[in-house]
């Protein structure tokens, strides 16, 4: 299957071929005529050299694992079967209308093969389908691209990405509040949330076995109880 995707400089160029065909006709100038037949000329060589590239170069992906959010390891390979020299091969993977490059080749030369990293980069896990590859260039002239698409179906398992790590430091909490239970010397405890810093035990946890707290054991609460009496005085 093929597409052919004129540029803006293409179609300038058409109209150009066009309108200068019809003066020529009109005119019966011969200079106007060997003008139209370069121009014409220009397009079938364009379309001759495009044609060659993408329909004798070989492309093979070499997958590997893909994670969500990161850059694929992938590995395009390419290979130039002919004694021919192409130039702008564009590489990819192409779903429904939807196309996506893997990689660029600016120069090819004959019999030779060259492998480049993939630049594809999945936003989210789960099964990446394509319906298959293409190859285009625009080579000579970028007039147009000429695209070829292969079917070649296929479906990839995309890993999550690594979620975003916690920091390891607690946040302590440096309000104190009255009344708070005094240490109890000797023990230690791994820290949690809400723990005051005031307990850390610094020199234990700077040893890197994570953060240690002192326990704290709850001081007695003295109850005061007051006794308020007042007299009674009767009225003369």
């Amino acid at each position: 299957m093929r597409r052919l995707e004129v540029s803006t400089s293409g179609k300038w160029y058409l109209v150009l071929t066009i309108a200068l065909g019809v003066v020529a006709l009109l005119t019966a100038n011969n200079v106007l005529y060997l003008a139209e037949s370069l121009l014409l000329s220009g397009l079938i060589l364009s379309g001759v050299l495009s044609e060659r590239a993408i329909w004798n170069v070989n492309v093979t992906l070499l997958p590997s694992e893909v994670i969500a959010g990161e850059e694929s390891q992938d590995r395009v390979r390419v290979r130039n079967p002919t004694r021919s020299l192409f130039f702008c091969i564009e590489v990819g993977q192409w779903k429904g209308k939807k196309r996506e490059r893997w990689a660029y080749f600016p120069r090819l030369g004959a019999y030779e093969e060259r492998v480049q990293r993939s630049l594809q980069v999945f936003p989210s896990r789960g099964l990446n389908t394509r319906d298959g590859i293409y190859l285009s260039t625009a080579y000579p002239f970028g007039f147009a691209k000429k695209i070829r698409f292969i079917e070649a179906p296929d479906t990839r398992l995309v890993w999550p990405g690594p979620r975003q790590k916690k920091s390891s430091a607690p946040h302590f909490n440096h309000a104190r509040r009255a009344g708070a239970p005094t240490p109890i010397l000797g023990e230690v405890r791994a820290f949690e949330e809400g723990d005051s810093w005031a307990d850390v035990a610094w020199k234990l946890s700077a040893r890197g076995n994570g953060w240690w707290v002192r326990p704290r054991r709850p001081e007695k609460v003295q109850s005061t109880v007051t006794l308020e009496l007042q007299g009674t005085t009767k009225a003369e």
